[in-house]
């Protein structure tokens, strides 16, 4: 979340792809939400995609619990 607070002009003037993770244990150290970056990038006009267990984009509606998560501009 932190590193996307800084590059947000680029999020929202170029839309690059962003892979990160969802991480609670370790946003709780930095005194940061779990949701904080899918928060942020949804407010940049992205949308949410995880990896089925085939290796299939599967949309996703929520933040995983934990794990990876592919946010995609909705102009790309």
């Amino acid at each position: 979340e932190l590193i996307l607070r800084g590059a947000r002009r680029v999020l929202v003037r170029s839309h690059p792809m962003v892979i990160f993770e969802v991480n609670p244990e370790a946003a709780s150290r930095l005194g940061l939400r779990a949701d904080g970056a899918w928060n942020l990038l949804r407010g940049c006009g992205y949308d949410f995609w995880g990896l089925d267990n085939l290796g299939y984009l599967q949309h996703r509606a929520a933040p995983p619990r934990f794990g990876n998560v592919i946010a995609i501009h909705r102009n790309v």
